[in-house]
């Protein structure tokens, strides 16, 4: 919606597909702290790699952050990043890598009381849990509305049927 401003099935589907994120994380998979349009663009770039043209020649802030190949800039001013490479499948290799050695005791409190309805802090994602669910959202997350998964495929998604230890 970004860039052809037209809410379809597909744009739910890229929704669907933040909000599992956010859910199985507990953190937003793309997140601004300004709420710029430009800022999470930076982000869906430094998950999925370039942006499909015309989109790419578009966005006009692009050179701020990425050379022309849609890798992260080498030099920067100040020498502070301004992107870097973060793909999907780290993303969801570090769920749970947040809370380990946190030392947050409201948390540890929190996971006591409720041991039966969240996981316990740290608790990371299992090889197969964490192939299944890429999987799902990589075919949710794909740049053009027509080639993302469709519903009833999501719903017979291993990942959803699938009871993980």
């Amino acid at each position: 919606m970004l860039f052809d401003g037209k809410p379809t099935t597909g744009s739910d589907i890229w929704a669907l597909a933040c909000t599992m994120f956010e859910l199985r994380a507990g953190i937003q998979l793309f997140a601004s702290f300004f709420d710029t349009e430009d800022e999470i663009i930076r982000q869906i770039v430094q998950a999925f790699g370039k942006l499909p043209e015309p989109w790419w020649s578009a966005w006009k802030k692009r050179p701020i952050y990425f050379d022309d190949e849609g890798k992260p800039n080498q030099v920067w001013p100040n020498n502070i990043r301004l992107a870097i490479e973060y793909p999907l499948e780290a993303q969801i290799r570090d769920i749970g890598a947040e809370d380990e050695n946190s030392g947050n005791q409201a948390l540890e409190e929190l996971d006591r009381r409720h041991q039966y309805i969240f996981e316990s802090p740290g608790t990371r994602l299992s090889p197969a849990e964490a192939a299944d669910f890429k999987d799902l959202l990589e075919k949710m997350l794909r740049y053009r509305h027509g080639d993302r998964i469709q519903l009833e495929e999501i719903r017979k998604h291993a990942w959803l049927s699938n009871v993980y230890q």
